[in-house]
């Protein structure tokens, strides 16, 4: 999970991540964002997270 971002991710984005290490450094990402298809409540603990709506 990401925080304090600077702006919003969307499905199908590319975008770069920087993960900063104490001891190791610096690590820079491009990673491909997705929507997720289903994720049930009892597995995150996050409520709202749940299957698209059928249409």
């Amino acid at each position: 999970m990401l925080r304090g971002l600077r702006r919003q991710i969307r499905g199908g984005d590319f975008v770069w991540i920087t993960q900063r290490f104490e001891r190791a450094g610096e690590i820079a990402l491009q990673v491909h964002s997705q929507i997720p298809t289903y994720v049930h409540d009892n597995v995150t603990g996050v409520p709202g997270l749940t299957s698209p709506s059928p249409e």
